[in-house]
């Protein structure tokens, strides 16, 4: 899992990390949901062979490789003065990727900034990356919900500032996810409704707070399904993908 490998590296303050060029669609679909800080520290290049392999990772890499890599490096330390994303759209910074993809074309952290800085506005997140990124978003709320059917404490009003908070998260990745996946958000959103009206009861337990509980567990069991389905197709199409 390159997520895992990813923070691997980073404990291990390794500069660079040669990854299967399979991952591309992954760190695509980062670059199209906004999480560009993934794409840094390390720097992500592509390998395919032990050649590629080891002119990445050994330390007396050729001088071409090492440009590249520290150009890369100046802009992770750009981001102390501003964002990623204002980085990866600026003009000159644009010019240094594309310095770097002329030089290691390998380099997939620099060919997705780029990729970012010329036209994110275009790019959609793959059905599968869309599906997990709805159900990460819905998390933080689902475990608030599972919480209190055991019985854990709450903070009153905190679940207002929590639900606000991931309908915020849900409906910025409307104009990102794919388009198979609208229907998931949708119902993502109707749990969320649905979980806040019951969270924020002082009593659960009157015939009220005991309809507001089915109202979430019907919009759970819809937004299950669904995400059920799309997990099967998703593993079917990348089951035909491997038999190609």
């Amino acid at each position: 899992d390159l997520s895992q490998a990813m923070e691997s590296a980073r404990k291990g303050g390794y500069r660079v990390i040669a990854v299967s060029p399979e991952v591309e669609q992954q760190m695509h679909d980062w670059v199209a949901l906004g999480e560009l800080d993934r794409l840094i520290r390390p720097q992500i290049v592509a390998s395919s062979n032990m050649d590629e392999l080891m002119g990445v990772i050994r330390s007396d890499r050729s001088a071409e490789v090492e440009e590249a890599l520290q150009l890369f490096s100046e802009i992770e330390d750009l981001t102390s003065k501003m964002t990623l994303q204002e980085a990866a759209k600026n003009a000159v910074v644009q010019q240094r990727l594309q310095a770097i993809e002329a030089q290691l074309p390998q380099h997939l952290s620099a060919k997705m900034l780029l990729a970012y800085g010329k036209g994110v506005d275009q790019m959609k997140a793959s059905l599968g990356g869309s599906v997990a990124a709805i159900h990460d978003a819905l998390a933080p709320l689902r475990k608030r919900y599972d919480t209190a059917m055991d019985g854990g404490g709450e903070v009153v009003g905190e679940e207002e500032k929590l639900g606000d908070a991931v309908m915020d998260h849900l409906k910025k990745l409307r104009n990102k996810v794919d388009d198979e996946s609208k229907e998931l958000l949708n119902m993502s959103e109707d749990v969320v409704e649905e979980a806040v009206r019951f969270l924020r009861l002082k009593n659960k337990t009157t015939s009220s707070g005991m309809q507001k509980r089915e109202a979430v567990e019907e919009a759970l069991v819809y937004f299950n399904e669904e995400f059920r389905r799309l997990k099967d197709k998703i593993a079917n199409q990348t089951g035909r993908a491997s038999e190609q």
